[in-house]
């Protein structure tokens, strides 16, 4: 019998990350199909991520472009009083260290693995080649920044403006796994609420403790 091959859904997920890629491009995108198309065929698996497991940590230079296909992962400030999630990153997403990806820095946080699953990456090396061969990279770094951007005055506002219990009614709205990824305690840390306000909202809004 002829060997089983995996091509076929390689096929579909470059697909399924072309698409990702052409969002985050807008009407942009248009221009650089080529480049967009040959970028998604560059991704590559790595190992799948079990919970605790870390895409990267505080210090490190985790450089390319990420995507989350299955899996569910917490980024997170570490600090000697305590960690605090600054940003989920959940399944069919694409993701990246804004500190490596925008200004060649080393990472102030890490990602932790919530939920296993899958995660695809491109190298820095085939997103230069990509670059050289198409001229996409500046523009996908830019469009790229001013939806990180905007993703953040969003929780910010949301963070500031909203009451606990309309924090949390607009954060499961927005992320509909979110009650069952997280425990209590990192939802919590998501949403800078206290433990005992979580329990009482759960239990009053949704009847669960």
């Amino acid at each position: 019998m002829p060997e089983k091959t995996t091509k076929p859904k390689t096929m579909d997920l470059s697909l399924k990350i072309y698409d990702k890629l052409s969002l985050a491009m807008g009407s942009s995108g248009t221009a650089y199909r080529g480049g967009l198309l040959a970028l998604a065929r560059a991704f590559q698996s790595l190992p799948s991520f079990r919970r605790g497991n870390h895409v990267w940590n505080s210090g490190e230079l985790p450089a390319g472009l990420y995507y989350n296909l299955e899996a569910v992962f917490a980024e997170e400030d570490v600090q000697p009083d305590g960690k605090s999630i600054v940003r989920l990153v959940l399944p069919d997403q694409l993701f990246f260290c804004e500190e490596t990806y925008f200004y060649n820095e080393p990472s102030t946080t890490r990602m932790r693995c919530i939920t296993s699953g899958s995660v695809w990456h491109v190298s820095p090396s085939d997103y230069a080649a990509v670059h050289r061969e198409y001229g996409l990279g500046y523009d996908l770094i830019n469009l790229l920044s001013l939806k990180s951007l905007g993703e953040y005055l969003a929780r910010t506002a949301q963070l500031l403006q909203c009451t606990p219990k309309v924090r949390l009614e607009q954060a499961v709205r927005q992320y509909p796994s979110l009650l069952s990824a997280l425990t209590r305690e990192e939802l919590a840390s998501f949403l800078l609420l206290s433990r005992s306000s979580v329990h009482r909202i759960l239990r009053k809004t949704y009847c669960r403790g």
